[in-house]
């Protein structure tokens, strides 16, 4: 006998499908109310420390980039004029100033608008785009240093550089799937949203170790690192002996009293511009900024760990002490600058 509930294989089919269909209705109004709350709270963008999707690129729509492969800072063109002292700087997101709306906070352009004010006929050069390691460094040297004719080459070294083959860095998540996850991330401000933090949650947890783990020993990664860093600090020589590695350090890792987990991979890239014959200048140890990290201000934003324009400011001040007090032929007053670049 047939209940007064039963209401046969088709009736029981229209329930379930019912029921999906009211949930899928559910996820696309959740979907939607939360990408429309998003562009509202971010509606002049936001910087996020990956330098991607469409939050960030609003909020970088109005910056200002050289002609140097799309770097961001001061630039230099046409043939080098007598008794000028020109610095190239290369970097990665860090001299490029992700996270830091205004040019002029840049550490580069405040360190040169310094050496302008001290010493007359002072010219700059910036190289430098997010995710750069130190293959794009020696590429980009080898393309455009002979036009730039530099008398110092700064390079702006962080952790990322020794990972070469950043592709390999971070694994796909089960949420990014494929097809589904490269239509939305670029439009989607919730995607994307959700993508960052919940690959910021299972990725930074783990990334000190992971660096530690390639990098501290003779590895083959850290051999990969070393071959290209020596290349790269041969090519450098070819245009001026004033060669300066600055070192910027995984600044969220700084807990106030506790040794900086990266200490070792700081000193082994040290030695190795020793050995080199390079100048360093490693920033972790630097007075001015000892007590700047564990402050959140030192942040770009909430969202992003890279420099803000208070730590710009301290990072320009503190190589523009370093290179003045190091090559004292180079920066002199007046116009008794003379070019010794070769």
């Amino acid at each position: 006998m047939v209940g007064q509930g039963w209401k046969g294989p088709g009736g029981r089919y229209s329930v379930v499908r019912s029921l999906l269909l009211k949930c899928v209705v559910v996820l696309v109004s959740c979907f939607l109310t939360g990408e429309i709350f998003l562009r509202l709270v971010f509606i002049d963008g936001a910087s996020f420390s990956n330098h991607s999707g469409p939050i960030v690129q609003r909020f970088e729509r109005n910056f200002r980039l050289n002609h140097f492969d799309g770097s961001r800072g001061p630039e230099v063109q046409g043939p080098k004029e007598a008794n000028v002292a020109r610095v190239l700087v290369q970097g990665d997101s860090v001299t490029w100033g992700q996270g830091v709306a205004d040019e002029d906070e840049i550490y580069t352009s405040l360190l040169l608008k310094k050496l302008q004010a001290d010493f007359s006929r002072v010219q700059m050069a910036v190289i430098a785009r997010p995710g750069r390691e130190i293959d794009h460094h020696l590429l980009e040297l080898v393309r455009y240093g002979f036009d730039i004719a530099p008398d110092l080459i700064i390079y702006q070294f962080y952790n990322n550089d020794l990972e070469v083959r950043s592709k390999q860095r971070i694994p796909r998540r089960l949420w990014q799937i494929p097809g589904l996850h490269h239509l939305l991330k670029p439009r989607s401000y919730l995607w994307y949203y959700l993508d960052f933090r919940l690959g910021t949650f299972f990725w930074e947890s783990s990334r000190i170790e992971h660096l530690r783990d390639l990098f501290e020993g003779d590895t083959p990664e850290w051999r990969e690192f070393e071959f290209l860093f020596r290349e790269w600090a041969t090519e450098a020589k070819k245009h001026t002996p004033r060669v300066l590695v600055v070192l910027y350090p995984e600044s969220t890792a700084i807990k106030p009293g506790s040794r900086y987990p990266l200490a070792l991979i700081h000193r082994k890239v040290i030695d190795l511009g020793n050995e080199l014959d390079l100048a360093t200048l490693d920033l972790y140890q630097s007075g001015r900024l000892a007590n700047v990290w564990p402050d959140p201000a030192s942040l770009a934003s909430v969202n992003d760990v890279h420099p803000s324009a208070m730590v710009h400011a301290l990072m320009a001040e503190e190589i523009y002490d370093d290179v003045v007090t190091r090559w004292p032929d180079l920066f002199v007053p007046g116009d008794e600058i003379v070019s010794t670049s070769y």
